[in-house]
């Protein structure tokens, strides 16, 4: 018999969004077993995910704003200058649009929100969703939109989720958040992740052994191949573990030019807590990086200048900015001192040479590290707290 639940079961249209990028928008699909075997019904559904506003993708715009469709032979790139080689990259959207085509009858395809104005751009994106789907699923696996500020160690990724939840809050649509895995992420340990459930009021449910076993089996024959991650991997090993907890590395690495670095951390996982997943009402979260902006420059400076410096999406990213390609010299706070000064100088060799970028933003604090040799070729302009810095002509 299906659980006990607060949120209604029985709907028409249902639109399935993993908010974080990465694999969240293949987790939609173990959101969408996991839920029928709670009771749930629909007639139609879509998936959506989270495009990032750091790479080029080859979409189909819609009538709507920030929507884009998914096509099944879909393509990324990083952003390159005028003339550059093309920068392909791994692409699991394009994956999971073939899976829906393929397994999914009622299914009306897969759609892309765009990031690149920020929450504000979609918040007309979720309510021209609304009209159609009766009901809008949130899908986060891992945790990070829990975060509740600087005393939850090492987050890693927190940029996408809260400009998805800012916007489906302003929205002022129905849905809900479905949350699985907590910690398999490697951002917040089961502690903090139990109190902020207990806090936000989170309904649990048992995984049922099907759904994850069909998640798996997914996983392994589709996404393993194009994006192996970590957040999927251990939500599967934490399920089948008899273990009550797990000890998993996590990380974050910086790649300039030919120039290659990686932080390791250590992450605490417990299990019962990844057997379970929590329908959560979105409105109650308190994560702090949950502002409105108008793009990911403006989320970076809200959040990592006038709160709390963390490792984010962001880091050492390339943007196109009109008919500019700018980056991110913001390596991650978790590199030693030593390390992030040697990548700041780098970055500045990148810059002088003119091949990848037009322009970088610095943090103040970072720049004020490197030595009047490094720095006296280059012209550094405050913009909104960061510094825009860019070759001095001649």
């Amino acid at each position: 018999m299906p659980e006990h639940t607060r949120f209604p079961r029985q709907h028409e249209n249902v639109l399935f969004v993993g908010i974080g990028g990465g694999n969240d928008i293949f987790s939609t699909l173990l959101a969408m077993s996991a839920l029928r075997y709670l009771g749930w019904s629909w007639k139609r559904c879509a998936i959506a995910g989270a495009l990032s506003p750091f790479h080029d993708h080859d979409v189909i715009a819609t009538g709507a704003r920030c929507l884009r469709v998914i096509k099944t032979t879909s393509k990324r790139y990083i952003p390159t200058r005028v003339g550059a080689a093309e920068r392909r990259i791994e692409f699991v959207d394009a994956t999971v649009s073939r899976l829906a085509r393929d397994l999914l009858v009622t299914c009306d395809g897969v759609f892309g929100l765009d990031l690149r104005r920020g929450s504000l751009g979609l918040v007309r994106t979720f309510r021209h969703l609304a009209a159609r789907y009766d009901q809008i699923v949130l899908v986060d696996l891992g945790g990070d939109c829990l975060y509740r500020g600087a005393s939850d160690t090492h987050v890693l990724s927190p940029m996408f989720d809260a400009m998805v939840l800012r916007a489906f809050i302003d929205a002022k649509v129905p849905g809900l958040l479905f949350e699985a895995g907590p910690g398999t992420d490697g951002e917040i340990d089961p502690e903090p992740l139990r109190q902020a459930l207990f806090e936000v009021g989170a309904e649990p449910h048992d995984v049922h052994p099907h759904a994850i076993a069909k998640f798996e089996r997914l996983y392994r024959e589709h996404i393993a191949q194009v994006r192996p991650g970590h957040t999927v991997r251990n939500t599967i090993r934490a399920f089948h573990s008899t273990d009550k907890n797990l000890t998993v590395m996590h990380g974050t690495k910086a790649i300039i030019g030919n120039f290659r670095r990686e932080h390791s951390i250590m992450q605490r996982i417990n299990t019962d807590l990844c057997k379970q997943f929590f329908l959560i009402e979105p409105r109650k979260l308190r994560n702090p990086f949950m502002l409105r902006c108008d793009g990911p420059k403006d989320w970076f400076c809200k959040t990592q200048i006038k709160q709390t410096r963390t490792t984010t999406e962001a880091d050492l990213q390339y943007l196109r900015v009109s008919d500019e390609i700018w980056r991110f010299a913001t390596p991650s706070p978790l590199f030693a001192p030593d390390w992030r000064r040697i990548m700041l100088e780098r970055l500045l060799d990148e810059l002088w040479l003119g091949q990848t970028c037009d322009a970088m933003w610095f943090l103040p604090a970072d720049w004020a590290q490197l030595s009047p040799e490094h720095t006296q070729d280059f012209d550094a302009i405050d913009d909104q707290g960061l510094l825009a810095v860019r070759r001095k002509q001649t």
